[in-house]
């Protein structure tokens, strides 16, 4: 398991604490690409799913099986 999200700019981060986090096809902090809601970074994953803030759309928490069966995330280039 990966470990908690090092963000610091979280409510989890600034209050220190530390939970264990599903790994997943793409590193937290990683940049990636969505073909509708462009550019956003990998902040955490959970059981089964990815959470991504999308700088133009917002938070979007995403089924992992979807995102891989569907390529609906790229590394941003």
């Amino acid at each position: 398991m990966a470990t908690a999200c090092t963000c610091e700019n979280c409510d989890n981060c600034a209050a220190g604490r530390v939970a264990p986090l599903e790994e997943g096809p793409f590193a937290i902090g990683q940049g990636v690409d969505h073909s509708e809601w462009g550019r956003g970074t990998v902040q955490q994953f959970e059981p089964g799913r990815v959470v991504v803030p999308f700088d133009h759309a917002g938070y979007r928490t995403l089924s992992l099986d979807l995102v891989e069966e569907n390529n609906l995330l790229r590394p941003a280039s």
